[in-house]
């Protein structure tokens, strides 16, 4: 199988001296071979092999066989020769055996015989109404193929439902590295989904927002575009589930109309209290003594500390506090209307006129008795 070899640098690998062929790994002859005149003389051909640093292995197979090839490659004068497409009605194997002919009449050693194959290369026209489709069978020594599950990532992210009443639950995403945090949320909606037995569309990968999580503190979140093999595996990831944004906008429109109507003239409600909400002039007395009815006020009020700063006039605004006085004012109407408020002044109503008749006039308050004196109403004394 030693022949003349094809130039490679001017000697060929194969047949230079000293280097095992084929025959001489096939023979049996010995039990051991030592690879360093191989290296020796593969580092004279290949100056990137030489020396005893680190090689791609595939670069390194690759050189080789391309040399070996033609070093033992029985063709030395190669005709210039078309490649052929397949016919339209031809089959592949026909297709194939012709095309294959048609290269050893080129190429033909013993690398060939046992390391090269065909690959079948489609391509179609992307113009549209051109529908011209090439179909070939191009020679193939070596083909990289990704190793199952060396470009995947498995991340552990913590999904936090918008339902209070649901436990978080710690989902376990696999997906590709190069893949963006847009597809990793649409994997993040599918487990979940199948978690809490969600409804179809019920979470969308809209409606997530994943962030990263330092010191048990928010430390950034992530867009859409960024990579997911930002991640590191030593991060903690959280997953959260918002409000969808046609229920914002819902929100956000309902509040703007609000504003529209404090904005306007007529923004206080005219009359907002009643004959029955209007309390008795002894318990005003009761509530206006060392500002009793703060106290009471501030038990309806989110933020009690707002009503603090609402009434003092260094800590607000004129507009701030007549927006704060609507509101009161609608609150008040609201308790007003209330049936139980309603139920129960009807019964006060009833216990004070047997009061009244059961017992002697009492003595005037002192705000009856200013009343009385200057003549005034009870709610102007006041």
């Amino acid at each position: 199988d030693e022949e003349k070899s094809s130039v490679v640098n001017g000697d060929g690998i194969y047949s230079s001296s000293r280097v095992y062929s084929v025959g001489n790994f096939d023979s049996g002859l010995s039990s051991v071979t030592y690879p360093r005149t191989f290296k020796h003389t593969l580092g004279k051909h290949a100056e990137q092999f030489s020396g005893y640093d680190q090689h791609d292995s595939q670069e390194l197979a690759i050189y080789l066989l391309d040399a070996l090839h033609e070093d033992t490659n029985r063709v030395t004068k190669k005709p210039y020769i078309e490649k052929p497409e397949q016919g339209e009605d031809e089959s592949d194997q026909v297709a194939a055996e012709k095309a294959w002919g048609i290269h050893l009449q080129r190429e033909d050693s013993r690398i060939l015989e046992h390391f090269m194959g065909q690959i079948k290369s489609k391509l179609e026209c992307p113009k549209e109404g051109c529908g011209r489709v090439s179909t070939t069978f191009d020679p193939c020594m070596y083909l990289s193929v990704p190793i199952p599950g060396a470009m995947d990532k498995e991340m552990k992210v913590t999904f936090f439902p918008l339902n209070p009443n649901l436990t978080p639950v710690v989902l376990t995403v696999r997906i590709n590295k190069t893949a963006t945090i847009a597809a990793a949320k649409k994997k993040i909606a599918e487990l979940a989904t199948e978690a809490y037995n969600f409804d179809e569309n019920e979470l969308l990968e809209d409606n997530i927002q994943m962030g990263d999580i330092w010191s048990e503190e928010i430390y950034a979140f992530y867009g859409d575009d960024h990579e997911v093999d930002r991640i590191r595996e030593t991060d903690t990831t959280h997953a959260y589930q918002l409000r969808t944004k046609a229920s914002i906008m819902e929100e956000l429109n309902a509040y703007e109309e609000v504003q529209k109507k404090l904005s306007s003239p007529n923004k206080f409600p005219t009359n907002p209290t009643t004959q029955n909400s209007t309390l008795d002039p002894t318990s005003r007395a009761e509530l206006d003594e060392n500002d009793q009815w703060q106290n009471v006020l501030q038990g309806f009020l989110k933020q009690p500390m707002s009503l603090y700063q609402y009434t003092n006039v260094k800590r607000s605004t004129h507009e701030q506090r007549l927006e704060f006085y609507g509101k009161l004012l609608r609150f008040i109407r609201k308790c007003s209307d209330c049936q139980e408020v309603k139920s129960s002044d009807a019964d006060m109503e009833e216990y004070d006129e047997e009061e009244k008749k059961s017992q002697s006039p009492r003595p005037l308050s002192p705000v009856e008795a200013v009343a009385a004196d200057s003549g005034l109403s009870l709610e102007e004394a006041c």
